[in-house]
């Protein structure tokens, strides 16, 4: 059965920098979900609902293709739509789904995304990405695993993450 590692955390904490990091090291395709949402945009409010859902519609759909070449994907998420729930329900029905917490102070979140391209990321306000994390942050789901990326090193995020990567329990390229 394929897999979807999910990187669930506020905006801020590093769940692309870590996705890509795995991608690199591990080989296990990283689908950054933003530049889809940012694809059916338009005018739209961040927090219209028919463009939330139709956005969660577009990433299944891509996750859908994406298995079909990869073994593996993985996506990053804050979690902190109220449709999120039932996007990971229908994930959860089609394929094995690992969801992994990335941990990262608000503050330090807020001074990564002060500093990153915006290019890639719709542009909201601070009071959303406020709103966004603290849900974020509160979020209790099943955790695979839980990445403190506010001190971690690329090596220790490494390590932490092939603890979840059982021998013939994932279809992954021999690691061990």
């Amino acid at each position: 059965m394929k897999t979807i590692f999910i990187l669930i955390g506020p905006k801020g904490s590093g769940k692309s920098y870590i996705g890509e990091l795995i991608e690199k090291t591990l080989s296990i395709h990283f689908m950054p979900i933003e530049p889809l949402f940012m694809k059916i945009k338009g005018s739209r409010d961040n927090t219209d609902e028919s463009y939330i859902k139709e956005g969660f519609a577009l990433v299944e759909k891509e996750i859908h293709h994406c298995l079909i070449k990869e073994g593996n994907v993985i996506i990053e998420q804050t979690g902190a739509a109220d449709y999120f729930i039932q996007f990971l329900k229908n994930l959860e029905s089609k394929f094995r789904v690992k969801l992994i917490k990335i941990y990262a102070p608000l503050d330090m979140c807020n001074k990564r995304i002060k500093k990153r391209d915006s290019k890639n990321q719709i542009p909201i306000s601070q009071e959303l990405i406020d709103k966004i994390n603290k849900r974020s942050m509160s979020i209790k789901l099943n955790f695979a695993l839980t990445i403190d990326n506010s001190k971690s090193t690329d090596t220790e995020i490494i390590e932490s993450f092939k603890t979840i990567l059982k021998k013939g329990d994932i279809n992954y390229p021999c690691l061990f």
